[in-house]
């Protein structure tokens, strides 16, 4: 089965979605469904519901569970539920929409890697529910066991900047507005009370790490090709 995934996910670097600017086919732009979404979603029901592990320690900083929290702010928290699953439909080319779906894969690795091995946790801090807004708030929290795992890094910031980063190329003339909506959803984290500020500020930290992959990547490879390269043509003369 793992070879088979391997087969697909190869398929869709190599052909489906190849890096190049034409606009991605119907096919290109679901398999980011099967291949990042529901996997990333199976993986983090499993790590909530393992529950809190032993040796757990809250990320809060000192005085942060007393910061306030604002159910209005639920708005901008559930938000990427519904605008990040756009994204691969909106993504303009096949280098955009691999890049998204490779930055994807990346930062689940990183960041499930983090949940089991580090017990971070965040548990919700607590608040009177009002209306609508605050059954929603209370809704979240029910769904996400009230056990504050899964949280470091903040999974909801990678997503939310993920998504805005394919927004920009799709709506250039709303750059601004999409990097100012993945921001205020990163605050929406703090001020709904389901995550602490060292999760949000761990999470953009992942997404630059994952965003700028490829840069990373030619930074690491290319000292080593720059070795191998001479050595190469040391061997020859010979």
């Amino acid at each position: 089965m793992s070879r088979a995934l391997l087969d697909v996910i190869k398929h869709f670097c190599r052909d489906i979605a190849p890096n190049n600017d034409a606009p991605p086919t119907f096919w290109a732009r679901f398999l980011p469904f099967p291949l990042v979404f529901i996997p990333w979603l199976l993986l983090y029901e499993w790590v909530v519901y393992r529950g809190v592990q032993p040796g757990a320690f809250e990320t809060f900083l000192p005085g942060e569970i007393n910061w306030p929290i604002w159910p209005w702010m639920e708005v901008l928290y559930v938000s990427p539920y519904f605008l990040v699953p756009l994204a691969p439909l909106l993504a303009p080319t096949n280098r955009i929409l691999r890049s998204f779906v490779v930055s994807a894969w990346i930062a689940a690795a990183i960041v499930f890697l983090v949940f089991l091995t580090v017990p971070a946790i965040a548990p919700f801090r607590p608040f009177p529910p009002h209306g609508l807004l605050g059954e929603m708030m209370m809704l979240d929290r029910f769904m996400d066991r009230n056990n504050g795992t899964a949280s470091f890094p903040s999974f909801h910031v990678v997503w939310a900047f993920l998504g805005a980063a394919v927004f920009t190329q799709r709506f250039p003339q709303l750059r601004t507005i999409c990097w100012v909506w993945a921001t205020l959803v990163a605050a929406s984290c703090v001020f709904t009370g389901m995550h602490s500020l060292v999760d949000i500020l761990a999470g953009f930290g992942v997404f630059l790490l994952t965003y700028h992959y490829q840069t990373l990547w030619r930074k690491i490879v290319n000292p080593f090709q720059r070795v191998a390269i001479p050595s190469r043509k040391t061997t020859g003369e010979r």
